[in-house]
């Protein structure tokens, strides 16, 4: 074997193992990376004789003829790289159209693969700008979508929250009874809360309320402001005794809490009606039930949680 195949033969050993260490290490094969591992692995084989034909301060393109094979690496770690991640696709193209329109002499080899580098880390620098712009717009989709459902003053969901949310899931009872049902609270003596204190006190009257139900619901309930000083709690999944045990445990907590507010303390008591999804039942029909049994719930004397008639 002449010294020239003994080369050959050897540094084709040498880069198929840089090119299983690339792998392993997710690394993209920029030159200076590639030549480090090339040396490496020389110098870890003690490998005296091709050290000495290479030379020891040897240019690795410059003195192996048989650079095509660097450049099959390169091919394979793009295929790699382009499965692992879509996104390296366009830049992935764009280098394989170099190696093929390229037939390159070992004194080109290094400018072209860092002309490749420079072309994959534009593509990375414009993939961060690209997704730092999606999540800014996520952002502002989201902010916009909440400014649109949720009640600014309560955060509670408000009516259109409520009816994308329910109208969806109702639609589906058309033949049968669902386990959804309708909480609809008011606040007992709200407008004696708003001329004694003043409208500001009985904004942070309704924000406290909202804190303290959320506290109390299940988490994956959801309060909704149905106007003014009415709210609605809609129990999803929910059989009628456990939502009457949810109803009771609102109306307590309420009850058994104080705020205070510019030194004064504030006790407040809500009235409940209940209302249970039966068949055929739209969101208007649920809500006026609801609105019937709490209407009772005053007329009791408030303070009451009431079940729909049609559940009695």
């Amino acid at each position: 074997m002449t010294e020239h195949l003994m080369t050959t033969t050897r540094v084709w050993e040498v880069h198929e193992q840089v090119f299983q260490k690339l792998k392993a290490l997710g690394q993209f094969p920029y030159p200076e990376i590639y030549e480090k591992l090339f040396y490496s692995i020389i110098n870890e084989s003690a490998d005296e004789e091709l050290t000495k034909i290479l030379g020891k301060n040897f240019s690795l393109c410059e003195k192996v003829e048989n650079t095509i094979n660097y450049l099959e690496i390169v091919q394979m770690l793009l295929s790699s790289f382009t499965e692992s991640h879509s996104d390296i696709a366009r830049i992935a193209s764009i280098q394989q159209g170099h190696l093929e329109r390229s037939t390159p002499k070992n004194s080109e080899c290094i400018v072209m693969v860092e002309n490749l580098t420079l072309l994959g880390e534009e593509l990375s620098i414009k993939l961060k700008k690209a997704d730092e712009k999606i999540k800014m717009v996520n952002h502002k989709l989201e902010e916009a979508i909440k400014e649109a459902t949720v009640d600014p003053l309560t955060q509670a969901l408000n009516r259109k929250a409520l009816n994308e949310d329910l109208n969806s899931i109702i639609a589906a009872g058309d033949d049968k009874p669902l386990n959804l049902i309708l909480l609809m609270l008011d606040i007992d003596n709200f407008k004696g809360v708003n001329d004694r204190y003043g409208h500001i006190t009985g904004d942070k009257v309704l924000q406290y309320l909202v804190k303290l139900i959320k506290t109390v619901v299940r988490t994956t309930d959801k309060v909704y402001r149905f106007g003014g000083e009415e709210f609605l709690i809609v129990l999803n999944r929910c059989q009628i005794d456990t939502a009457l045990v949810i109803s009771e445990k609102v109306r307590l907590a309420i009850a058994q809490n104080k705020l205070i507010s510019n030194g004064e303390t504030i006790q407040l008591t809500v009235s409940i009606g209940v209302a249970a999804h039966q068949a055929g039942d739209t969101l208007d029909v649920m809500v006026e039930c609801a609105d019937k049994a709490l209407y009772k719930a005053k007329g009791y004397g408030k303070n009451k949680v009431v079940l729909s008639d049609r559940m009695s």
